[in-house]
């Protein structure tokens, strides 16, 4: 049904659909971009960084990777990012 998705970093491992995809070895991407997450069978773009930004993508369903916490790290990651923006937010209406 799926393919598997690693992040070479983590070793992470979830299932992605096939479908449309991107080559991650074609460079069409801005220098902006760093293509995370990879397709471990043909090499496809499933997950990017936005490197100066604190922002990144996936296209495949953490929530069905075959460990009950094999996806934490990526909710992590997006908790993180959302505590960060709320608190620089408070910073600032604290200053104000």
């Amino acid at each position: 049904h799926g393919f598997a998705v690693e992040d070479p970093a983590k070793g992470m491992i979830a299932p992605h659909p096939s479908g449309a995809h991107s080559d991650s070895n074609e460079n069409i991407l801005e220098s902006k971009f760093e293509s995370r997450y990879v397709n471990a069978n043909d090499g496809t773009v499933e997950g990017l960084d936005l490197i100066d930004r604190p922002c990144f993508t996936i296209q495949f369903h953490p929530e069905a990777c075959p460990g009950p916490h094999d996806a934490s790290l990526l909710f992590d990651r997006f908790s993180d990012i959302v505590d960060d923006h709320l608190n620089s937010a408070l910073e600032v209406r604290s200053r104000a």
